[in-house]
C-alpha cells in the first residue's frame, strides 16, 4: 500500500474567485489542482486519462471544468464514468437538459489545420455530479480490482483487453494498460458514498 502524502496547498485568483489548490501525483504525473475537483481529477489519472487542465468554478458559475488536450480522452472520461453511473447521470452527461441547466456542456478547440485530429476539448458539469462521478469511478476501480484478485498474474490482461473493447458508441476505449493505483498520492477527504 502506498503511503499517503500530505497535500500541498496554495491559493490561486481565477474568473469564479480564490480557489484552494492541493498537489495530486499519481505515478510521474503531478499537478496542482483546484481542491473540490482533486479527487475526481486523481480518478481520471488512475484511469489512464489524461487531462490538460481543470477548474472548479471554470466561468464564476460553480460549474468544474475538465480540459483534455486529445478528444479521445474526453470519450473515456465519459465512457468510463458511464459505466456505474446512475442513469439519471448519464442522462445529464448525454445532454438532456431536465431538470433544466444540469445538462453536460462539452466543447472543442478545432486546430488551424482542422484535418489534425484528435481535438483538444473540455467538459463542464454540475457541481453537484462531482460525487456521483466519484462513486461511479470508485465502483469502476473496485471491479478493476475484483479482476485483478480473482484473475492473478493474466488480470492486467484481461482488464487491458476489456479496456479496448469496441463500444458502439465511443468505439476503443483504451490502447493504455491499466494504472496500478498503489503509486497514487490520495487527497483526502474523499466525498462519501451516500
Amino acid at each position: 500500500m502506498a503511503t499517503k502524502k500530505a497535500p500541498t496547498e496554495h491559493s490561486e485568483q481565477t474568473l469564479g474567485g480564490q480557489h484552494r489548490s492541493v498537489l495530486v501525483t499519481v505515478g510521474s504525473t503531478s499537478a496542482m489542482i483546484d481542491a473540490t475537483i482533486a479527487p475526481l481529477v486523481q480518478s481520471l489519472w488512475e484511469a489512464g486519462i489524461a487531462t490538460a487542465e481543470s477548474c472548479e468554478d471554470d466561468r464564476g458559475d460553480g460549474w468544474p471544468a475538465i480540459y483534455f488536450d486529445r478528444s479521445d480522452d474526453l470519450s473515456k472520461f465519459v465512457t468510463l464514468a458511464a459505466r456505474h453511473a446512475s442513469a439519471a447521470l448519464r442522462r445529464r452527461m448525454t445532454g438532456d437538459p431536465s431538470p433544466p441547466r444540469n445538462a453536460w456542456d462539452y466543447g472543442i478547440f478545432p486546430h488551424a489545420d482542422v484535418e489534425s485530429v484528435p481535438f483538444p476539448c473540455f467538459a463542464r458539469f454540475p457541481r453537484s455530479d462531482l460525487a456521483p462521478l466519484l462513486r461511479s469511478f470508485d465502483a469502476l476501480f473496485a471491479s478493476w480490482d475484483k479482476m485483478r484478485a480473482g484473475a492473478g498474474p493474466k488480470a492486467t490482461k484481461v482488464l487491458t483487453m476489456a479496456a479496448k473493447k469496441e463500444t458502439p458508441d465511443h468505439g476503443a476505449i483504451s490502447a493504455r494498460p491499466l494504472p496500478n493505483r498503489a503509486g497514487s498520492s490520495y487527497i483526502p477527504p474523499r466525498p462519501r458514498s451516500q
